[in-house]
């Protein structure tokens, strides 16, 4: 499912995202893992949820970082 694209102003360099993984059927996901792509700085950064399907990253980003986002059930 594309959530679309979310402007986020930052100015400490760091932007915490925070979250529920949901499978299909809106059920929270409590194996998976999520990747961050931060293409302007090469690099791929994952986190993995917990028992309720909640994850949390802090994310290095610049000005005008593009972020994409990805779940997986394993």
């Amino acid at each position: 499912m594309d959530l679309g694209t979310y402007n986020i102003t930052n100015n400490t360099n760091f932007t915490i995202v925070t979250g529920i993984l949901l499978d299909c059927d809106l059920t929270p996901l409590t194996d998976g893992q999520v990747y961050f792509n931060l293409p302007n700085q090469s690099l791929i950064q994952q986190t993995v949820t917990d028992d309720l399907g909640n994850f949390s990253a802090l994310l290095p980003t610049c000005d005008t970082e593009e972020i994409s986002i990805r779940g997986m059930n394993l």
